[in-house]
């Protein structure tokens, strides 16, 4: 099942280890979010997301940066693959806004599988 969402729902979250006014280092930090997302390390993205996260995901239901890493954590979501591609990154002031498209294949507890492609 293919679906897409709006980029900004995934890629815009505050990122808390992206220093102030540096894009390559906005653009390295959301490839490393992706990187621990797909081995499952947990203490990367609790390092990486900000506290106040709320992270809109394929499924187009929102949570908490908790519940999110949770759901990591436990195993109810698996991603096989990640494929990031960052075209641009808008600075402001302490937020970086970084557009781009994501595949993502995953895997769900109950055997469910999703895929996509977010552009």
């Amino acid at each position: 099942m293919r679906r897409l969402l709006p980029l900004i729902a995934l890629l815009a979250a505050p990122l808390a280890a992206a220093p102030r006014g540096d894009e390559a280092a906005a653009r390295a930090t959301i490839l490393q979010r992706f990187e621990a997302a797909l081995h499952a390390d947990v203490a990367t993205l609790d390092r990486l997301l900000a506290d106040d996260l709320e992270y809109c995901n394929f499924r187009g239901t929102c949570q908490t940066k908790n519940e999110y890493i949770g759901e990591v954590r436990s195993g109810v979501l698996k991603y096989r693959s990640i494929e990031p591609v960052v075209d641009r990154v808008k600075l402001y002031a302490d937020t970086a806004t970084v557009l781009g498209a994501l595949g993502y294949p995953a895997d769900e507890v109950e055997n469910l599988r999703t895929a996509g492609v977010v552009r």
